[in-house]
C-alpha cells in the first residue's frame, strides 16, 4: 500500500529551506521493539507517570527529553483512519517533516490513545495562532490526481490568487504542477 493510498492523490510540497527556515525537523523513526524503542517509551512513562508531574512542572532537562519524543514515529505500525485499519503501515516510507512549537509558545498537551479524536479538535483550536505560513515561491510541488484537472487548477488559482499574488507568482506556481498519473509513469 503506498502513501498515496492512504493521504489522498492532492497535496503540496514546499521547499527543504522553508521547512529548515521555520523550525521543521524530519522524524525519527523508530522500530517498537528495538532497545531505543523500548528505551524511550519506558522513560516516556517514568517522566509523566512514574513522577506524577503536570507537563509544566518537569524540570528544564526532563521537557528537552519530552521535545525528543514530539519527533519521535514509529518506524512501522497499525495506521488507523477512522474505521479502517492498515497493517503493518511503514510510516518511514512518508519521510514526514514536523513543526513542534516550542513549550513558551504552545501549551504541552498529552492525549491519551482513546480520547485522542476527542481532543484533536481541541488541540488544533489551541495552537491555531501557530500556523505556518508559506508564499508561492516556497511551493515546489502541486499534486493533482489527473492530467485532465490541469486546466481547471490554473483557473482556480489564477481567479483565487491573482488578486494577492503577483502575475509571476500565479504563473510560477503553474510549473510546479505534477499529477499522480505522471508520478505512477515516471517514478
Amino acid at each position: 500500500m503506498c502513501i498515496r493510498d492512504r493521504y489522498g492523490s492532492y497535496g503540496i510540497g514546499l521547499t527543504r529551506e522553508w521547512g529548515q527556515a521555520n523550525g521543521l525537523n524530519p522524524l525519527f523513526y523508530v522500530d517498537k521493539k528495538s532497545n531505543v524503542g523500548t528505551s524511550y517509551y519506558e522513560a516516556f512513562v517514568e517522566l509523566l507517570y512514574g513522577q506524577k508531574k503536570k507537563i509544566t512542572e518537569l524540570s528544564t532537562i526532563d521537557s528537552k527529553l519530552l521535545d525528543v519524543f514530539r519527533y519521535m514515529k514509529n518506524y512501522e505500525a497499525d495506521l488507523i483512519r477512522n474505521e479502517d485499519i492498515t497493517h503493518d503501515y511503514k510510516f518511514a516510507d512518508e519521510k514526514e517533516w514536523r513543526f513542534v512549537p516550542v513549550k513558551k509558545d504552545a501549551n504541552y498537551m498529552v492525549i491519551k490513545k482513546n480520547s485522542y479524536l476527542k481532543a484533536k479538535d481541541n488541540a488544533n483550536n489551541l495552537l491555531s495562532a501557530l500556523r505556518l505560513q508559506f508564499e508561492p515561491k516556497d511551493i515546489k510541488y502541486i499534486i493533482i490526481k489527473h492530467e485532465s484537472e490541469i486546466s481547471e487548477f490554473i483557473n482556480v488559482v489564477r481567479d483565487s490568487k491573482g488578486k494577492k499574488y503577483t502575475l509571476n507568482d500565479v504563473e510560477r506556481l503553474m510549473t510546479r504542477i505534477i499529477t499522480v498519473e505522471q508520478i505512477q509513469t515516471d517514478f
